[in-house]
């Protein structure tokens, strides 16, 4: 996983009540990369309201997911 962070330019993590980072996307190159939603957190908006901004702040428009 180490050199998978490498390779990203920018790593945004949303915080759940806790503090805990349920959601977080890596942006590279104008491309979203490795977005990872935690299963308890699945549902709630809470991954598509990150994605967006990435889209707003950053004008990503291509998703690169491997899994």
């Amino acid at each position: 996983m180490p050199e998978a962070i490498a390779c990203i330019e920018r790593l945004t993590v949303a915080e759940d009540e806790e503090g805990a980072p349920p959601v977080s996307v890596g942006t590279r190159g104008g491309m979203l990369e490795m977005p990872f939603v935690d299963d308890a957190a699945r549902g709630k908006g809470i991954g598509s309201a990150l994605v967006r901004h990435e889209i707003d702040a950053l004008g990503v428009r291509v998703v690169n997911a491997n899994e």
